[in-house]
């Protein structure tokens, strides 16, 4: 999963599934495998060429996302 989370362009989760997570979760490679870290930052780097890591979407049909949660001050995701 983190290598997936790793060489995706955008990493999408539902609002629904958010809030079953623990509210300290992040949905980033790192956070899925912290011992493969370095793994993971070179592989969009060296093999995907990618100059950014991955955009990580809140998608919520009703635009109620609670900005006082910790993912929402995690560089790279959009609300």
């Amino acid at each position: 999963m983190g290598l997936l989370r790793s060489s995706a362009d955008a990493v999408m989760v539902g609002i629904g599934t958010l809030h079953q997570t623990t509210p300290e979760h992040l949905f980033v490679a790192d956070h899925v495998c912290p011992a493969a870290c370095d793994l993971y930052a070179h592989l969009p780097i060296g093999a995907l060429k990618k100059t950014a890591p991955p955009l990580q979407v809140v998608v919520s049909g009703s635009g109620r996302v609670d900005l006082t949660e910790p993912y929402s001050a995690h560089p790279g995701y959009e609300l």
